[in-house]
């Protein structure tokens, strides 16, 4: 029985001798003790409400992944007018904690996602997004991914876990066309030739790791 609910109760009772006290022939003649017992009162049902507001309700941690690191290596050659890139780098996947949720932040698995020589041989930016190539008003990005996807970590039927959408951590090339609101168009390898092409970049190769088979029973 947690220390809260029993807290709550304590004050549930209390609440109730006040009540009958308040009801007896002398409480009138105390006009201090009648006011008193209003503030109290207001008060104790503020503290109440606090104290189970859905912030307060919640879930345990998830379970731990079975495996909690890898290494993923990935290669990605292009060409701009005729000049050749490439970004060459493992990708590295660690298990930080499970975090407990609550009815606002659901519970959670922490990972950590870093790079072995930390840029790849490319321009790398906020989320490790690799600068492309970019305009006055377009930016192109390539993202090797994230190792929630990589470690198979999507909350797959988990209740009350946060349940990932595999689109969210996957290898991605993202376009940027600036306006109000911007427009972002974000594909997968399989679809990125084509994309790339509109904007006048050849995609030669994208190789990268499979993700793994991950358990978390």
């Amino acid at each position: 029985m947690s220390v809260r609910f029993l807290v709550a109760i304590a004050i549930i009772i209390g609440l109730v001798i006040l009540t009958i006290v308040a009801k007896s022939y002398l409480f009138p003649r105390y006009i201090f003790l009648w006011r008193s017992f209003i503030a109290v009162t207001i008060v104790f049902a503020i503290f109440i409400l606090y104290l189970f507001s859905p912030a307060f309700v919640r879930f345990s941690a998830p379970i731990e992944p079975q495996i909690t690191s890898g290494e993923f290596p990935f290669r990605f050659e292009y060409e701009i007018g005729g000049e050749r890139f490439i970004i060459e780098d493992v990708l590295i996947a660690e298990f930080v904690r499970s975090v407990r949720g609550n009815m606002v932040t659901p519970a959670r698995r922490v990972w950590n996602t870093s790079l072995s020589d930390g840029s790849g041989g490319g321009h790398l930016g906020n989320e490790h997004n690799f600068l492309l190539k970019q305009t006055s008003n377009i930016t192109i990005t390539f993202r090797p991914g994230l190792a929630e996807y990589f470690m198979d970590d999507l909350c797959r039927g988990e209740s009350s876990v946060l349940n990932r959408n595999v689109e969210s951590f996957a290898p991605r090339v993202t376009v940027r066309i600036a306006g109000n609101p911007p427009i972002l168009t974000s594909v997968r390898p399989e679809d990125s030739h084509k994309l790339l092409a509109e904007h006048n970049i050849t995609l030669i190769s994208w190789e990268y790791t499979p993700s793994i088979v991950n358990s978390f029973n």
